[in-house]
């Protein structure tokens, strides 16, 4: 169909079940991790690293921006999408991070974040990126049930969501299956694919119509590579 286009996608579910202490005093660990399995994937449109990859404002500490410059640029036209805690003075921000080619083109603020993390701040501007003449948008985490967010969306004519998600605190509970269900239910309802790339899962790949295409399981790791087609 001339009105779709293919996307390759690829989702990186570290599976790092530790709770912030771990994953704050490992920063540098899980970064080579995720920068590592990056780099080994070749012609892919868009990476995504999960909601809070990097438990630290990746900006204020050079040696990791660099790296990630470096990746980013090795990685050539792949849009490089990275979780992280942007911390300032007075809180911090859920926040993600689209690199291309060793440059920063994208920053989103979660604008809605989960409501039971304190000192977390609410972001203002919605991001889109434009790939292959497809307008994509960023959601995190308690976004994926958030009506307003997808409305808000559909009116900047996007077709493709991206989610970064840690369902760590969630553990095995109902809740976290239940946000994997929700996203299903959001691509239906507003006819956008949907990327989904968490922590400890479920990473899911989810089309326009609803259709869940391929997942990674809960509490598994690894990477899910696929060619999407998005309509432009």
């Amino acid at each position: 169909n001339s009105h779709y286009t293919n996307l390759n996608i690829s989702l990186i579910q570290g599976n790092f079940n530790k709770d912030w202490d771990f994953r704050y005093n490992y920063s540098k660990q899980i970064l080579e991790y995720y920068l590592n399995k990056s780099i080994s994937l070749k012609n892919q449109d868009i990476i995504v690293w999960p909601e809070y990859a990097i438990a630290r404002n990746i900006f204020e500490n050079k040696s990791y921006l660099n790296e990630i410059k470096q990746v980013s640029k090795k990685l050539n036209n792949t849009y490089l999408v990275i979780g992280y805690s942007n911390d300032i003075s007075f809180g911090h921000y859920d926040s993600a991070a689209i690199f291309k080619n060793g440059k920063l083109v994208s920053n989103y603020n979660s604008i809605e974040p989960v409501y039971f993390n304190e000192g977390t701040l609410k972001g203002k501007n919605y991001s889109v990126v434009n790939v292959k003449n497809i307008s994509i948008g960023f959601i995190i985490c308690y976004e994926e049930i958030n009506r307003k967010i997808f409305e808000n969306y559909k009116k900047r004519n996007v077709t493709l969501i991206v989610s970064l998600s840690n369902e760590e605190q969630l553990d095995n509970t109902f809740s976290k299956y239940l946000m994997g269900n929700f996203v299903i239910l959001r691509a239906k309802e507003f006819g956008v694919s949907i990327a989904r790339c968490t922590n400890t899962g479920e990473t899911e790949i989810v089309s326009d119509k609803g259709i869940l295409l391929k997942k990674i399981p809960s509490n598994k790791e690894g990477i899910l590579s696929y060619s999407l087609k998005v309509f432009k």
